[in-house]
């Protein structure tokens, strides 16, 4: 929709609708909101503890990355990490721990989270509520309740696993049931359509649905996969390609990538490789649109409705109907 950045313009309720701007125009804006803000934010190394939760310095530079993968402006991805990889970070021990309670505001490979907390009206984590099935007993007692049974990983998107990989223990193909947990639920043989994405541990001090697990937004391991993907896509899979890849791959306790891929290889291993550590963290599908694969892959699954116009969303009817048509459609809706 318009975006109006005169301030003049922006006061004047009676000023007339203007168009949408062009994808140059958003791009440029995008990336001139970021520069312009880093210098007055603080890093997350000198964000004092009651401010965390707002935006730093290096989820801008997060953001800019992102911006520039969308456009694929590999060059200035590289830069702009290599600036971010000077920050401090550098990615948790172990994977689950990255979504667990006890890492609030303690984790140097988170960049962005929505603080969460259970005692305010917003700001709470429902996630375990709209996965988990209902007969799910938690082993540590945590009382999770309105179990929705919703989200599932299709079986053969969980198949792509190595079996060996630890990234697994927050994807349940079974779980413990009953009383003291004296019963496994099998997912598969049970019938259901996919194991079960259980991405954040639970808030032990919650009481029901409401948890206070901190959302993740952006983290270190998506800044080490795009400067692989940007590296490759530049200069093909050097050493420096595999390095960056190397962390996340052995911390899920799997060996790297097989030596003497091609460009083209070594691109479908890291898309791959971004679902196996990104998986419900809100990235598939700019990832699978910047990779041209994402309407295709639609209609592999079965879609009789993707097109190639819906790598965009419609514009809101509203909108369109208060600008009396100077905003118009999107292309195929």
């Amino acid at each position: 929709v318009s975006i109006i950045v005169d301030p003049v313009i922006a006061a004047d309720v009676n000023a007339a609708p203007i168009p949408r701007p062009t994808n140059d125009w958003m791009v440029a804006q995008i990336e001139k909101d970021y520069q312009e803000a880093i210098p007055d934010l603080k890093t997350s190394a000198t964000l004092p503890a009651a401010d965390y939760g707002r935006f730093t310095q290096d989820a801008a530079l997060m953001g800019l990355m992102k911006l520039y993968a969308h456009e694929k402006r590999w060059s200035d991805l590289l830069a702009t990490g290599q600036k971010l990889m000077t920050y401090g970070h550098s990615l948790q021990a172990n994977y689950a721990d990255v979504f667990a309670y006890s890492n609030k505001g303690n984790s140097q490979e988170i960049l962005l989270a929505i603080s969460c907390l259970t005692d305010k009206s917003n700001n709470i984590n429902r996630w375990l509520a709209m996965c988990m099935p209902g007969d799910y007993v938690d082993p540590g007692g945590v009382n999770i309740s309105a179990q929705w049974n919703g989200y599932r990983m299709p079986w053969k998107t969980y198949d792509k696993f190595d079996i060996t990989d630890k990234r697994l223990t927050r994807l349940l193909a079974k779980w413990p049931t009953g009383a003291n947990n004296t019963a496994i639920k099998d997912a598969r043989t049970s019938g259901h359509i996919g194991a079960v994405p259980m991405k954040y541990g639970p808030d032990p001090g919650s009481g029901g649905s409401d948890q206070g697990t901190d959302i993740v937004i952006w983290r270190y391991a998506d800044v080490l996969l795009l400067m692989a993907e940007a590296e490759n896509e530049l200069n093909g899979p050097t050493a420096a390609a595999y390095n960056y890849v190397l962390p996340v791959r052995t911390r899920a306790g799997l060996a790297q990538f097989p030596a003497g891929l091609s460009k083209d290889q070594f691109r479908a291993k890291l898309m791959d490789e971004r679902l196996f550590e990104l998986w419900c963290e809100g990235s598939r599908r700019e990832d699978l649109i910047r990779w041209g694969t994402y309407v295709q892959r639609a209609i592999d699954d079965g879609s009789p409705f993707a097109k190639p116009e819906y790598v965009l969303y419609p514009i809101p009817t509203k909108a369109i109907n208060e600008s009396n048509g100077v905003i118009q459609q999107n292309p195929g809706y």
